[in-house]
C-alpha cells in the first residue's frame, strides 16, 4: 500500500528550500555580498572621519588629509565594484 507516491511508513523526501544550491555558489554569495558590505562601511567610515577632522582644519589639510580621503573612498568603490562582480558572475553562472 502506498500514500502519495510512496510507501507506508517511509518518511517524504524534505529538501532544501530554495533547492539544490551548491556550496560553490553559496560561497560565491556570500563572499561578493561580504565585499560589498565592506565597501560600503568603508565608505561611510572615510566620510565619518571627514567630518571628524574638519574641526582641525588646518592641521588636517597640512598632512594631505582630503586626498587620504579620496583615495579611501576610491579603493572602497574598487571594492564594491568587484563585490557586485562577483555576485553577477556567481547568479549568471549559477544552477539553471
Amino acid at each position: 500500500m502506498e500514500t502519495a507516491g510512496r510507501p507506508i511508513g517511509s518518511l517524504p523526501r524534505v529538501g532544501p528550500i530554495l533547492g539544490p544550491v551548491n556550496l560553490h555558489l553559496l560561497g560565491g554569495l556570500i563572499l561578493g555580498g561580504l565585499a560589498v558590505l565592506v565597501g560600503v562601511a568603508w565608505i561611510f567610515g572615510a566620510l565619518r572621519r571627514r567630518r571628524e577632522r574638519a574641526d582641525t582644519a588646518p592641521t588636517y589639510a597640512a598632512t594631505g588629509g582630503i586626498v587620504y580621503t579620496i583615495f579611501q573612498i576610491g579603493c572602497a568603490g574598487l571594492l564594491i565594484v568587484a563585490g557586485l562582480a562577483i555576485l553577477g558572475l556567481m547568479l549568471a553562472g549559477g544552477p539553471p
